[in-house]
């Protein structure tokens, strides 16, 4: 922990840019690098106590910046992911099978890794309408 820079002297301003840059270039977590400092006696708990409230300000404030960038975007929706995760071959082969009565919703919903009440919506979406 001696890498880090800090001691018990260091002012907080300073030891939270150290601690930031160690976390940073380990990708660790910041609190946990303060943490492992007090328990090593770099750091005061204190100070500790401080710099872990600032993390988790600063933390905050970035997740909901994030949020911020991403409300305009969307996503694929849940049917779109599992049609692309189980493949077009078995999907065709659920959806013949069913059309030809050869497997019942229960056993597709098995296959298919799904509720029996979502094969229907997995299928219909795929042009595989059953």
């Amino acid at each position: 922990m001696r890498r880090v820079g800090v001691t018990v002297r260091t002012p907080s301003k300073a030891a939270a840019e150290s601690i930031s840059r160690f976390a940073g270039d380990r990708l660790v977590s910041r609190s946990m690098v303060a943490y492992r400092l007090f328990r090593g006696g770099y750091l005061t708990e204190a100070k500790w106590r401080h710099l872990t409230a600032q993390f988790q300000v600063e933390w905050l404030k970035t997740r909901e910046a994030q949020r911020v960038r991403n409300r305009g975007r969307e996503g694929p929706d849940y049917y779109v992911v599992r049609r692309h995760r189980l493949g077009s071959a078995l999907l065709r082969f659920v959806a013949s099978n069913m059309r030809e009565g050869l497997l019942t919703p229960t056993k597709a919903a098995k296959l298919l890794g799904v509720k029996p009440r979502s094969v229907q919506p997995l299928l219909s979406g795929a042009s595989l309408a059953v």
